[in-house]
């Protein structure tokens, strides 16, 4: 009989959490010894940036994600996408943004006495 949990799955999620678990217990799963030496990886998403930050990473070098916002219109792009799923995300769970103003958060634990 299967667990029930891992029967709420389907094999592509839990192929997926195998991989990550692997993954980040011996991050050579990811980039075998013939990617890293070659630096050759072979998954390619045709973003040039990306791309190279794969290439990058199967050869151990260190990854500049900031670099991805160095172009000014990237950044606007992307804090406009990010927005747009923020709110879509919002819309969909029925949030609401509300702050907490102060004078409405009351500490009231007594520390046991």
């Amino acid at each position: 009989m299967k667990d029930p949990l891992l029967a709420e799955y389907t094999p592509e999620e839990l192929m997926i959490e195998y991989l990550m678990d692997a993954i980040e217990n011996d991050p050579a799963e990811e980039f075998p010894t013939s990617v890293q030496e070659s630096g050759l990886y072979g998954h390619k998403t045709g973003d040039e940036l990306f791309d190279q930050w794969q290439r990058d990473a199967a050869l151990g070098k260190r990854i500049d994600f900031g670099e991805a916002f160095d172009d000014p219109e990237a950044l606007k792009a992307f804090e406009a996408a990010k927005a747009a799923s923020r709110a879509r995300h919002e819309a969909k769970r029925g949030v609401a943004r509300v702050a907490a103003e102060p004078e409405d958060v009351h500490e009231d634990y007594t520390k046991g006495t």
